[in-house]
């Protein structure tokens, strides 16, 4: 997931005006990882709540 979401980032750098620096582009990329793995964090953890929930009835 990490790497479709670094492509699409990619892909909408390449459509901008200007284009983005290196360094610019790498720290997006990196934000965009960072926020991707909060994301697969949370439905890890809402996914262990829901079974929590349901395995105590």
């Amino acid at each position: 997931m990490k790497y479709l979401v670094l492509l699409l980032l990619l892909g909408a750098l390449c459509g901008c005006e200007r284009e983005a620096t290196p360094q610019e582009a790498t720290a997006t990329a990196r934000r965009t990882i960072d926020q991707a793995d909060a994301i697969q964090k949370d439905s890890q953890k809402r996914v262990q709540e829901n079974d929590a929930l349901t395995s105590g009835k």
